[in-house]
C-alpha cells in the first residue's frame, strides 16, 4: 500500500514470502508507480493514465488486480462476555479495552452489564 504523505510503501508480509519472484516483480512496481505518479502529479486517480505511464516506464504489467492466495493479516481475539440471563457475547478487543476503561455496555434483552467470564 503506497502512502503519499510519508513517501513509503507497505507490503503484505505473507504475499513476500509466500509468492518471492511474483510479489517483486508485480506488487513492488505496483504500489512504485504509485509513488512516482502521485509525485509527478498529485491530483492524479489512483490507477489512471499517469499511474500506466509510471508502469510503463518500469517495464512492468499495468495490473490493478493480482491473482495471489492471500490471508487475513491480523487474527482479531474476541473475549467472552456474559450477562445476568445467562446470554454468551464475543467482545472484539477493541470493546474489551473500552469496558476495561469504563465503559458500560448491556445485555439487550435483561438490560444488565456485561461482565467477564
Amino acid at each position: 500500500m503506497a502512502q503519499y504523505r510519508e513517501c513509503k510503501v507497505k507490503f503484505n508480509r505473507y504475499l513476500l514470502e509466500t509468492y518471492k519472484d511474483k510479489f517483486i516483480e508485480d506488487t513492488v512496481a505496483h504500489e512504485m508507480a504509485h509513488l512516482f505518479a502521485h509525485d509527478s502529479n498529485p491530483n492524479c486517480a489512483a490507477h489512471g493514465s499517469d499511474w500506466y505511464y509510471m508502469m510503463f516506464m518500469l517495464g512492468a504489467k499495468a495490473s490493478r488486480c493480482h491473482d495471489m492466495e492471500t490471508k487475513p493479516a491480523r487474527q482479531s481475539r474476541k473475549w467472552n462476555y456474559t450477562c445476568k440471563c445467562g446470554k454468551d457475547f464475543k467482545v472484539s478487543t477493541i470493546k474489551h479495552n473500552r469496558i476495561q476503561n469504563g465503559t458500560v455496555y448491556r445485555c439487550a434483552s435483561c438490560k444488565t452489564r456485561l461482565w467477564r467470564d
